[in-house]
């Protein structure tokens, strides 16, 4: 797969405008870059605040893989990214499912889509990372605030120059993925998790569960050792508290 860049100075958004190409009939590797989105969106249909000082890009995918393990490429997605931020000296991890995390903070995030139909199929990753925009302009949360990697650590990254290393390193976990399975991405996975063996709470249809992230499941279900046993979730809202809630 080879890179085919598509350099945007504003979009409404790069899965939009890469959608468009892929269903036109573009090769794989395509890769749309937007200086700013006007409505850049993260997972469940959430806005991501996309102003300029930021990376927001999608990549057009056709891989060879059954529907079942398209989801898959969201963990390829967040890998390839955690490990370019930390080639730059970025110690980013990886909170489940989508989420880039430094010092507690959110600075990035992944999203992925599979469309089309059996003749055209495709799939498409998205990433959004905060690089240098102004802290006050980012949205306020009270668990895993949004901030910047210039924030965080005092790097001042650009765009362009993180596109191919990320894209390259998507490129290889995708054909670990589609050679021996998830098994190799799932173990990544944990190896950069922020929360790994940490007590955690997850709020997944209106339920709320508490204990002690166990890592991920043969299929990618985030895996939590419960008072009542050990649960695999594969959806969810997951945060981190400080200390264990039981009684000891």
């Amino acid at each position: 797969m080879e890179l085919d860049l598509r350099w945007f100075p504003k979009l409404e958004s790069t899965h939009d405008k890469a959608r468009e190409l892929a269903q036109g009939g573009c090769a794989e590797g395509v890769v749309v870059v937007a200086g700013e989105q006007a409505q850049g969106r993260g997972r469940r249909g959430r806005s991501w605040v996309s102003e300029p000082g930021g990376l927001y890009m999608s990549v057009v995918l056709r891989p060879k893989l059954g529907m079942s393990e398209v989801p898959f490429l969201s963990f390829a997605g967040g890998i390839a990214v955690a490990e370019r931020l930390m080639e730059s000296g970025a110690p980013v991890r990886l909170k489940w499912p989508n989420d880039l995390l430094l010092n507690g903070k959110k600075v990035g995030g992944i999203l992925c889509e599979s469309l089309g139909n059996r003749e055209q199929a495709f799939a498409l990753v998205g990433v959004g990372i905060n690089l240098s925009q102004a802290p006050e302009r980012l949205p306020s949360r009270p668990i895993f605030p949004a901030s910047t990697l210039l924030e965080e650590c005092g790097l001042l990254l650009e765009a362009r120059e993180l596109v191919p290393g990320i894209f390259e390193r998507l490129t290889r976990w995708i054909g670990l993925l589609v050679g021996k399975g998830f098994e190799p991405l799932r173990r990544r996975f944990v190896e950069l998790s922020a929360h790994g063996g940490l007590w955690v709470e997850l709020h997944d249809r209106g339920e709320r569960f508490v204990g002690q992230e166990a890592g991920l499941s043969e299929r990618g279900a985030l895996r939590i050792a419960t008072e009542h046993g050990t649960r695999s979730f594969v959806t969810g809202d997951l945060s981190r508290i400080s200390e264990s809630p039981w009684p000891t």
